[in-house]
């Protein structure tokens, strides 16, 4: 087991000014560390480093020589992590004052490879459907039914040689992390009632919130189609159908 628990991966497209908010709501200790991963186009190196400095926080700061995306950027900061969990937050969220706690009674409660937890709005309001108990997924294919339960905090298991997400999807995260599960032996998930982080409307630049809507539901529509051609090849045919005809949807809504 390392000395750190948890690596926080935090991609960052010109949103310095959000920086101080989210290190606030960081705990103060020894076994995190952040890792910012900057895919900004104009890059302010100092920006982050006397930030996270000033913090007392253990960080490193990763730079992309080009706009690469929000899930090249996750993937960059999971390789270079050396926690044995990895948490994924985005530069303009925060956590919530006992987010940590929470995580540490959940992953000592159900032992699992990926964690979903909930989001608020900054009224305090869950975004997404309300869950009446918490959900355990045995296998990547019973993890697909998490999809439409809202925005999430993803928090994943390190396996090294294995990535989470596939960054040509550039924000599709539930693609990548059911072929992460699928990878593993008797790999599973948890979907958490527990809120613990805080989703901000504020920023029009986020990687994850970018204007560009065709590329995005070019993306999406990827991802749709490569989870309908794994379950097909997997002789799990009813459940591929639905895939596909989420895949051409959003095909049609990229032209």
């Amino acid at each position: 087991m390392s000395l750190i628990k948890y690596s926080i991966v935090i991609p960052i497209y010109n949103t310095y000014k959000f920086l101080d908010r989210l290190i606030e709501s960081i705990p103060r200790r020894n076994d995190l560390e952040l890792i910012f991963v900057d895919d900004s186009e104009n890059k302010n190196i100092n920006y982050i480093n006397d930030r996270a400095d000033a913090s007392g926080l253990n960080f490193k700061v990763l730079y992309n020589n080009k706009n690469m995306g929000v899930t090249y950027s996750r993937n960059k900061g999971y390789l270079n992590s050396k926690g044995d969990y990895i948490i994924f937050l985005d530069s303009d969220d925060v956590l919530l004052d006992d987010a940590i706690d929470k995580i540490d009674k959940q992953l000592e409660k159900e032992i699992c490879d990926v964690y979903l937890f909930r989001v608020c709005d900054e009224n305090n309001l869950l975004v997404g459907k309300r869950l009446t108990s918490e959900i355990k997924y045995n296998n990547s294919v019973e993890f697909l039914s998490s999809y439409g339960i809202g925005e999430c905090l993803v928090v994943v298991k390190k396996h090294n040689g294995i990535l989470p997400f596939l960054g040509i999807l550039k924000g599709h995260e539930l693609c990548g992390l059911f072929i992460f599960l699928r990878q593993l032996d008797h790999g599973s998930a948890l979907l958490s009632g527990d809120i613990v982080r805080m989703y901000y409307q504020d920023n029009h630049y986020s990687l994850s919130k970018k204007n560009n809507f065709k590329k995005r539901f070019r993306a999406i529509a990827l991802g749709h189609y490569i989870i309908f051609s794994r379950l097909m090849k997997s002789k799990h045919i009813l459940l591929s159908v639905p895939w596909l005809i989420k895949a051409i949807v959003r095909f049609v809504q990229s032209r």
